[in-house]
């Protein structure tokens, strides 16, 4: 250091303390007057820092979170459920059948037909408890009406229902559709009395279809009458009812196998329906025409299976030909297992429907 700087130029603890190796370098000042030294602050640091509150402020604590910003818990994992032991081989399980329900239908007709003008006729299937809808239709008829019903008969759910009006004197009378969920279906035809009908009665036929399997038929005559006649005859209003529950079917035997298939879809669309199949079994023995004959009148109704096997069956031709001298035209019912156009009807039959909806039961299996 150059004898003309001062001492304190590297403060006076540092002049000090050099001085002190140093003798020749005097201190600038006394030591008890010495303030401005580096270990001086030092020391004047570190005895505040324990006398002084901490300069930290303590951290503020942690607002809350409202419950709909929270996490949601966490779901412990649900283990599987233990595999159910094997079924024993001699236990069948639950078959899955659909709901059956007990089901009636009413016809409400006028008691009259006037020429020349509209008529409504309803038909209206019903569960028991609905026995009011009835009186609800016949209240909106404008004329007199008569009604008539028939039993109960059994009806899935997810059935689709048909009722076809038809009249010898008006032709074809329509369809009606829909689809039986329970309580009741109203099915309502609304068709004009041609003035050029000149019959005094006038037969009406309601025929209901289950899935297209005929279920029951009702029949009535009402009285037709000219719109200036005021006192018409209304004594003459008749009705019968044919519930089918039992039926015959007339096949070829060379067609069994496919009427097995028929009579399959029959007996699910008609649980209720007692089907007689065996026909065969009647064909043999020294009076097999009397037995046929006395299983042909406790039927309701005749499944004629038409084919080219059965228009050249003896036992066939047999049977239509009897039910049809016996019970009349409407008791043969035409199952086609061939097109019409392939294998013609008899000409005795050309007034049924050999082309109708029967046939969706041998397309769905085929």
């Amino acid at each position: 250091m150059a004898a003309s700087e001062p001492a304190d130029y590297y403060g006076a603890d540092y002049a000090s303390g050099y001085g002190a190796i140093m003798p020749d370098v005097a201190p600038s000042a006394a030591p008890h007057k010495r303030k401005g030294g580096l270990f001086s602050k030092i020391r004047g640091a570190l005895s505040r820092r324990k006398e002084d509150p901490p300069s930290i402020l303590p951290t503020p604590p942690r607002p809350l979170t409202p419950p709909e910003l929270r996490d949601p818990p966490i779901t412990p994992i649900t283990p599987y459920p233990p595999i159910a032991p094997p079924v024993p081989s001699w236990v069948e399980p639950p078959l899955d059948k659909p709901a059956l329900s007990d089901v009636r239908f009413e016809a409400i007709a006028p008691e009259r037909l006037v020429r020349g003008r509209y008529a409504t006729v309803d038909v209206v299937m019903l569960e028991e408890e609905y026995e009011q809808v009835v009186a609800q239709v016949v209240a909106e008829h404008e004329e007199p009406t008569k009604t008539t019903g028939t039993g109960y008969l059994e009806v899935a759910r997810r059935t689709h229902v048909s009722v076809r009006l038809t009249s010898p004197e008006l032709g074809d009378l329509g369809t009606e559709q829909g689809v039986w969920n329970g309580r009741y279906l109203r099915f309502g035809f609304s068709f004009m009395v041609p003035t050029g009908v000149s019959a005094p009665q006038v037969m009406l036929v309601a025929q209901v279809s289950f899935d297209h399997i005929p279920a029951t038929r009702l029949s009535f005559v009402v009285s037709c009458a000219d719109p200036d006649d005021h006192d018409p005859d209304r004594r003459n209003f008749e009705f019968a009812r044919n519930d089918f529950r039992e039926a015959f079917v007339s096949y070829a035997s060379q067609d069994r196998a496919r009427v097995a298939t028929i009579i399959q879809g029959m007996r699910t669309a008609r649980p209720d329906l007692d089907i007689f199949f065996d026909v065969e079994s009647l064909r043999t023995g020294e009076d097999w025409q009397q037995t046929l004959r006395s299983k042909i009148e406790e039927s309701d109704i005749l499944f004629l299976c038409w084919s080219h096997n059965a228009s050249a069956s003896t036992w066939v031709d047999f049977e239509w030909r009897y039910a049809l001298d016996a019970k009349g035209l409407e008791f043969i019912e035409p199952v086609a297992i061939e097109p019409p156009y392939k294998c013609p009807p008899p000409p005795e039959l050309n007034s049924k429907h050999f082309n109708d909806m029967l046939l969706y039961i041998i397309d769905a299996s085929d």
